[in-house]
């Protein structure tokens, strides 16, 4: 390796490889099928980097399937562990370092020393010093993307990528690992450049099916690549709305987005830029998930309900789902200890991990209720 490594000699770095099996065997170590690769992890990263450097790499079928989550249909479309231990290599030695010093502070998604937490600290952040210099008139505006995902469009995304890291080695990569979501849709005559594409529809959907209209779009969901896609590819309207707007109060999560402002016309012409930024990306943004509001009724931004008091405090609460989703919960788990399928240990550990999340805000009372269910199916099951 030269003593000026491309980003493709950084990809096949076997240290690199190495981390990468360490971080999979960190987070799917249990499974069969990733415990054959780290019972011989230089063999197998030997064998990887060769075929990468060989240009005989190819990417594993996987496997595809449906999940229901929260009330929402997800498609899913697994990865080969092999594959899995390339795009975190991928990520970890290319991606990131070429695309994080373009990001901007208030993107919270799926960076280490960021997440939920982090951005739920940031919009805490954001509300008390705005209530310090304007009080607490003014607005909101949340924003949210329909089918975020599904409509990354793949060329955009690796021109993107491609300005910042700068290897025809590392762009082909890119282009062979997008290729598996391009969506076959000769079934239907319908104008996919208009409407939000749901990769649900090609999944579930039969008849013909012979590549004279193939759709490239989508990076799926839970691969190392499509979220480091997500986290970058609506960079732009970041950069619209934090440098040309000058919006102090902004930040975003994945396809969720908040701007506080004192003026409402400030909001709506900020709106307008941003339906224009996601028209030049190919994205879609969701009219029924997309508002202004006052900020004296409060908002709810990912699962937390902020609001202020007749004082001036933050409150922070979970949306009152998430209690309801809890107690169902406990109830499906007292019934799997009942009949033996999980211990009474399980049980225990599994609400605790729960309550423990929702402790730092301001739910007291909901809390001591689901504590309540929790002990009276507990006694049950002691009994």
């Amino acid at each position: 390796m030269s003593a000026f490594p491309t980003p493709f000699d950084r990809l096949t770095d076997i240290t690199n490889l190495l981390a990468a099996v360490r971080k999979l065997e960190k987070s799917s170590g249990w499974k069969s099928s990733v415990q054959r690769i780290t019972c011989d992890r230089l063999h197998f990263c030997t064998a990887l980097r060769k075929s990468l450097i060989d240009g005989t790499y190819r990417p594993g079928k996987g496997f595809r399937f449906i999940v229901n989550e929260q009330g929402c249909r997800r498609f899913i479309r697994a990865l080969d562990p092999a594959d899995m231990v390339l795009q975190h290599a991928l990520c970890d030695a290319v991606l990131l370092p070429a695309l994080t010093p373009y990001l901007i502070y208030d993107n919270g998604a799926s960076l280490k020393g960021k997440g939920m937490a982090f951005t739920r600290a940031r919009l805490a952040a954001h509300l008390r010093e705005y209530r310090r210099r304007y009080g607490t008139g003014g607005y909101v505006l949340k924003i949210d993307f329909a089918k975020f995902f599904d409509n990354i469009p793949h060329d955009c995304l690796i021109d993107s990528i491609d300005a910042k890291v700068r290897d025809a080695r590392i762009r082909s990569l890119l282009e062979m690992l997008l290729a598996p979501y391009s969506a076959d849709v000769s079934y239907t005559d319908t104008d996919f450049d208009a409407v939000p594409y749901n990769s649900l529809a090609d999944f579930e959907t039969s008849g013909l099916r012979d590549g004279s209209r193939v759709l490239h779009r989508s990076v799926g969901i839970g691969a190392p690549v499509s979220q480091i896609a997500g986290v970058w590819y609506p960079t732009p309207i970041d950069t619209y709305c934090k440098i040309v707007r000058s919006c102090r109060y902004y930040g975003r999560y994945m396809d969720d987005i908040y701007i506080l402002h004192h003026d409402r016309s400030f909001l709506v012409s900020v709106l307008d830029g941003i339906r224009r930024q996601a028209r030049a990306l190919g994205l879609f943004i969701s009219e029924r998930k997309t508002h202004i509001m006052p900020l004296r009724q409060g908002f709810t931004f990912c699962k937390i309900r902020y609001s202020f008091t007749a004082s001036g405090r933050l409150l922070m609460r979970p949306a009152r789902e998430t209690f309801a989703r809890e107690r169902r919960r406990l109830k499906t788990l007292y019934q799997l200890a009942a009949c033996g399928k999980i211990s009474v240990s399980d049980y225990k550990d599994l609400y605790r991990s729960w309550r423990q999340s929702w402790t730092d805000f301001d739910c007291h009372r909901s809390i001591v209720e689901t504590d309540k269910l929790y002990r009276r199916l507990l006694n049950d099951l002691l009994d």
